[in-house]
Parts: C-alpha cells; sequence; structure tokens
C-alpha cells in the first residue's frame, strides 16, 4: 500500500470512528462535506443553564484540520463585530482565565469570520471513545462557564451566539446568507 493510500485508509477510519462514537453518545447529528470536499459533522445539542434550567440549544462541528491525524471538535461563541471594544477586552481576559482554569478547551478566532471559537483537538494516538466523549464534555462545559460569565456584562447572549451559530454554518455552506437555519438551531 502507497503512503496515499495509507493517508487515505486512516483519514476513513477517523471518519468512520467519529461517526460511531457519535451514535454512541446518542448524538443528533449530520455528516456533510464542506466546500473544500472535507468530511463534517454538525452536531445539534444542548446545554442547561445551571441557574435557570433552560435548555440551552448549541452547535458542534467536528472537522478533520490539515492532516489525517486530527480531529477537532470546536462551537462558536460570539461573532466579534457584534460587541464593543470594551466588550471584547472583557472577553479576551475571561478567555484567558477560563483557558487556564479549562485546561481541555482553548478559545481561539476565526479571522475570516471574526468569531470566537472554543475547541479542542484529538490526535489520532488517543482517538478513542472514552477520550473523544471527555473532549466533547469539555466544550460543553467551557460554553457553559463562558456564558455564565459573559451574560454578566453581554445581556443578549442567546441572540449573538445564534449569530455565531449561523455564520459557522454559512462557512460550511450549511445555509446561504438569510436563509432559516432552524433545521440545525432550533430557538424556542
Amino acid at each position: 500500500m502507497e503512503f496515499s493510500d495509507f493517508s487515505q485508509f486512516v483519514f476513513g477510519y477517523l471518519i468512520d470512528k467519529t461517526e460511531r462514537y457519535l451514535k454512541m453518545m446518542k448524538k443528533n447529528y449530520e455528516k456533510n462535506y464542506t466546500p473544500y470536499g472535507m468530511p463534517i459533522f454538525i452536531v445539534k445539542d444542548e446545554i442547561e443553564d445551571e441557574e435557570t434550567g433552560r435548555k440551552i440549544p448549541i452547535v458542534i462541528s467536528i472537522i478533520f484540520p490539515q492532516s489525517d491525524k486530527w480531529v477537532q471538535i470546536i462551537s462558536p461563541v460570539l461573532p466579534l463585530e457584534e460587541l464593543s471594544k470594551d466588550d471584547i477586552f472583557r472577553i479576551y481576559e475571561l478567555c484567558l482565565v477560563l483557558n487556564n482554569e479549562l485546561a481541555d478547551t482553548a478559545f481561539e478566532i476565526d479571522k475570516d469570520l471574526n468569531l470566537l471559537m472554543i475547541s479542542n483537538e484529538l490526535h489520532i494516538d488517543g482517538f478513542v471513545y472514552d477520550v473523544f466523549e471527555e473532549e466533547y464534555e469539555a466544550i460543553l462545559q467551557a460554553i457553559l462557564q463562558f456564558r455564565k460569565e459573559v451574560s454578566k456584562f453581554i445581556k443578549n447572549v442567546d441572540e449573538l451566539t445564534k449569530k455565531g451559530f449561523e455564520k459557522l454554518l454559512r462557512k460550511f455552506k450549511y445555509e446561504e446568507e438569510g436563509e432559516d437555519s432552524s433545521f440545525y438551531i432550533d430557538y424556542q
């Protein structure tokens, strides 16, 4: 088997394992392909607000960036262009604190979308079910902690989060500008 055949085998193996793990976790997901032909899983999930008990819908994407050896679990948090410079400064400070406290996740910015994201990356060497589940759950916990802190100074977090999800979905061509994204994000 040539290296390229082996790489394709490994890449297919990662995709199959990801799908199997999502099924084992009973997640509502759709497998699709980016405009560049890369597989992507869009997971429709929810977190529970600890204070109100309200279910908050979220979107998590699982992508396979830059090589056949990594899996990235990523979720949009907030579009930065919607915020004041003071709020952005406070958010950056919050992200640095949470990056220190929540070692399993990282906050990052998609510069093309001007979108704050939370992510985890898993290497193929450690890509087993319990690690995948732990890293996925770490994203959910990071979103909860971030929302709890940021809602102290930004009141329209739900609206901004929805805009962030929509931007990410447009990036992967799940919707066109102005179309309804309720299939992926159900805010009721």
